[in-house]
């Protein structure tokens, strides 16, 4: 009996969470290099449904898209972003690095990603620099057209994000979350409710967790029980995706949206 109760209780909650989106991480990063104006409009081409960028703050103060704490993997020049003006930035190729017919891409600013989202369309951010970049963060989007649903807030430091809520009480807020899979099985269930509880204690409006074994319909069941909606990332493969969507979460992060799309159930 309880058992169908819990059957039961997941099919309502899909039906009422509805729709999965589809969240390009970095933009359509699987065809085009990662956190560009270039990737992020081939998402919305593709038709995500969002696109998820990271942001840093420069030495002079300005929001770039860029994942890495340095510039060598991307743009050849191991210097940390932060020690670099957004000028000195925007000197480095962050093309080239996928083939030549990528080159002379740039980093761009946040107000540069911002230009390209489509009104029906909505941006999450992935704090990346710690709390003195939510200042800046908040004259930024002040000035931007994004309307306050378009605005989703995430990241890894509870701290941070619990600042983002009270400065931003208005935007989602949403916590990534990493609960390994290779911990003890008997001890995913105590992980789960200590995420959740700091979630509620944050006052966020959801989970971005990775997708792994650790992700089951139970724990998304719980997490949505407590008003929270569940994200998985990063999930690029038809079986994952599928499996996900029917435990019912509310999206999926990945670098490939177009396959995603065509590939789920």
């Amino acid at each position: 009996m309880k058992l169908t109760s819990f059957v039961l209780f997941v099919a309502l909650m899909q039906s009422v969470h509805g729709e999965c989106k589809i969240i390009a991480h970095r933009g359509a990063s699987n065809r085009t290099p990662e956190n560009t104006v270039l990737s992020v409009q081939t998402a919305w081409d593709l038709g995500a449904d969002a696109v998820e960028i990271d942001l840093r703050l420069t030495l002079d103060k300005k929001i770039v898209a860029y994942h890495d704490k340095d510039t060598e993997r991307i743009g050849g020049r191991k210097e940390l972003v932060e020690k670099q003006t957004l000028l000195q930035l925007k000197e480095l190729d962050v093309g080239m690095h996928r083939g030549a017919k990528f080159s002379a891409l740039r980093i761009p600013t946040l107000s540069e990603i911002i230009e390209t989202v489509p009104n029906d369309r909505s941006v999450f951010l992935e704090l990346k620099s710690g709390p003195e970049i939510l200042p800046i963060l908040k004259n930024e989007l002040a000035k931007s057209t994004l309307a306050k649903k378009q605005i989703k807030i995430i990241g890894f430091e509870h701290d941070t994000i619990a600042e983002a809520k009270a400065l931003f009480p208005e935007a989602e807020i949403y916590w990534l979350v990493g609960i390994s899979q290779n911990r003890p099985y008997t001890e995913w269930p105590r992980a789960i409710t200590e995420v959740l509880n700091a979630a509620e204690k944050g006052n966020f409006d959801g989970l971005c967790v990775k997708g792994n074994a650790v992700v089951t319909s139970k724990f998304v069941s719980q997490a949505q029980m407590r008003g929270l909606k569940f994200f998985v990332y990063t999930i690029n493969s038809k079986i994952a995706a599928n499996r996900f969507k029917q435990m019912g979460v509310d999206g999926i992060i990945t670098d490939r949206p177009k396959f995603i799309r065509d590939n789920i159930n």
